[in-house]
């Protein structure tokens, strides 16, 4: 978990490498949800529930885990 991910450019690429040991990284600081695969390594961003600033809505991620599997789900708040 990361909190600033570095540019937006190559960003996923670059997280997916550095942690690609790990089945997911999770990083903030953007506002932007994301919850995208790349290689092995899921690349997420819970967007935020209270401050969407430049996202379309305001957001939040639930991770479903069972043993070593993820599966992240984004969920749009109204």
């Amino acid at each position: 978990m990361v909190h600033i991910p570095g540019p937006r450019l190559g960003r996923e690429g670059r997280l997916a490498a550095r942690f690609r040991e790990c089945s997911a990284v999770v990083y903030g600081h953007t506002h932007m949800p994301q919850a995208e695969r790349v290689g092995g390594v899921w690349v997420l961003n819970p967007g935020s529930p209270t401050e969407r600033r430049r996202a379309t809505a305001r957001s939040l991620l639930l991770l479903d885990v069972a043993g070593k599997k993820i599966a992240p789900r984004l969920v749009t708040l109204t």
